[in-house]
């Protein structure tokens, strides 16, 4: 038996103590209670780092009593500081505080990186706030493969960890017990949530039971979420790699079928795309990776204060924008875009995502060109290694929207971009890089799959709506097509 352990966090005068394995890594311990320490590039990187006040641990603090989370293995009881990626992010709504009379309900969006949780008064329906945080899952892997193959030894502990995850939030959020929840999620989030083997989803030729919604009740909600609820829905799946979450994009975006060809593209680590015409739709995912958000960049971090969020060309000079005016510290997905978008404009980078040598450029680019890296500030850059990272997630996305475009025979007339990076990245990078499609208008949409559960929570009546998405949906699965290999690689160069 594992020797029982416990971590004590200090944050802000206060103790909060968690239960820990010995040889656990303090990564994994504190992603099982809900938490979740940066975006990790496996001990590259240098994110998750946490100061250790006492305690025995497997690697050797560096000079501020620091050690890296994700190496550090736990052999005795330990306090260590705040945990300072760990936030809730709170966004406060237009209704009355969560304690007012009136019957409460939640939309909830499960992601692979982060997770969003929204209440509103069942009664007026008042937006009464939102909340968002990292999926304390990303520790046991930045993907859904990866989440995958981590479950066959570890699916209990990834249920539970979003489970606190979503108990936390709504504790902060609600203070209690509400009426309904809806929540909306890809097919591996979803069935890790309830506790389900989704190892069958690792099958190229896997198919879905049914396109059905999930519903629970009573005591099965808190058990099998972590909502107290009286009434929890899941969205339903289209394939076992276009989830829930594209069900309700689909769902809020189209209450009624589009007259032209409409295309949703969901940019995160799991890219899901879904060209829609009429009462036609055609659907297919990508395992992106974490390059849009931030993930395995060496500079990369997520979107918080001190995270470059967009690069502007000013000449011969950069304008950068930086979350929260902060001293640049890194950068986030948006940024990296807008970076790569005008080093591929400015001939910092080829076609082929090759860095340019210093002698090809003017000198006041030159200058910030040194050991194949590309210097934004004086610390934060763009290395040859980076731009590869995303040109492997942009190949993905883009064999996924080129397989769906096919299928239809048409090209979208509008694209609209969701998820976190998707909505913060400039349209014009986007197209640049190749990631939309020429000639189409693009609109950013935000949190598309929120919106559609906000959208069934308020109207739950509509739910046979949403089934019948799920049921229409043609999946293009990219991991059976003989050429996927040839097609990827065709779409590596810019």
């Amino acid at each position: 038996m594992p020797q029982k352990l416990k971590i004590e966090i200090i944050s802000g005068g206060k103790r909060l103590t968690l239960p820990a394995e010995r040889d656990q890594t303090i990564r994994h311990a504190l992603a099982l209670a809900g938490f979740f320490v940066g975006v990790c590039g496996g001990g590259r990187c240098g994110k998750c780092r946490v100061r250790v006040l006492s305690g025995a641990v497997s690697e050797a603090p560096d000079a501020d009593g620091c050690v890296l989370s994700c190496k550090a293995k736990i052999l005795s009881d330990l306090v260590i500081a705040e945990v300072a990626s760990c936030p809730i992010r709170r966004t406060q709504g237009e209704g009355k505080a969560c304690t007012a009379a009136g019957e409460l309900g939640v939309a909830v969006d499960i992601g692979t990186t982060t997770v969003a949780v929204s209440a509103y008064d069942l009664t007026t329906h008042a937006h009464v706030g939102t909340l968002t945080a990292k999926n304390p899952q990303a520790a046991f892997g930045a993907d859904v493969i990866s989440r995958i193959s981590a479950s066959q030894t570890h699916l209990f502990e990834l249920s539970r960890c979003v489970r606190a995850a979503l108990a936390n939030m709504m504790a902060s959020l609600c203070g209690g017990s509400i009426k309904r929840a809806v929540i909306a999620a890809n097919t591996v989030m979803s069935e890790l949530l309830l506790g389900n083997d989704p190892r069958y989803l690792g099958n190229a030729h896997a198919t879905l039971a049914h396109h059905r919604a999930v519903r629970l009740y009573g005591a099965d909600c808190a058990a099998m979420t972590g909502i107290s609820a009286d009434e929890v829905t899941l969205f339903p799946h289209i394939s076992p790699f276009v989830g829930g979450d594209i069900t309700a994009g689909i769902f809020s975006l189209f209450p009624a079928p589009p007259a032209e060809p409409a295309l949703l593209c969901d940019l995160g680590t799991n890219g899901e795309v879904a060209l829609i015409h009429g009462e036609e739709i055609v659907c297919s995912s990508a395992a992106a990776g974490p390059a849009f958000e931030g993930g395995g960049i060496e500079c990369g971090m997520e979107y918080a204060d001190g995270a470059i969020s967009h690069v502007s060309d000013g000449g011969n000079s950069l304008t950068l924008e930086v979350v929260g005016k902060k001293t640049p510290v890194g950068i986030c997905g948006s940024g990296i875009c807008d970076a790569l978008a005008f080093m591929l404009r400015r001939g910092i980078i080829r076609r082929d995502g090759s860095l340019a040598p210093r002698g090809e450029l003017p000198d006041a680019f030159a200058t910030r060109v040194r050991d194949g890296r590309f210097y934004l500030t004086g610390s934060v850059y763009i290395s040859q290694e980076d731009v590869r990272a995303f040109q492997l997630a942009r190949a993905a996305i883009k064999c996924a929207v080129d397989a769906v475009c096919t299928r239809l025979g048409k090209a979208p007339a509008t694209v609209f971009v969701a998820g976190g990076f998707g909505s913060a990245a400039h349209p014009d990078a986007l197209k640049t890089l190749g990631i939309l499609p020429d000639g189409a208008r693009a609109e950013a949409v935000g949190c598309s799959a929120l919106d559609g559960a906000k959208r069934l929570l308020l109207s739950p009546e509509l739910l046979p709506s949403a089934e019948s998405i799920a049921t229409r949906a043609v999946n293009v699965p990219l991991a059976l097509s003989e050429s996927f290999e040839s097609d990827f690689m065709k779409r590596i160069n810019f």
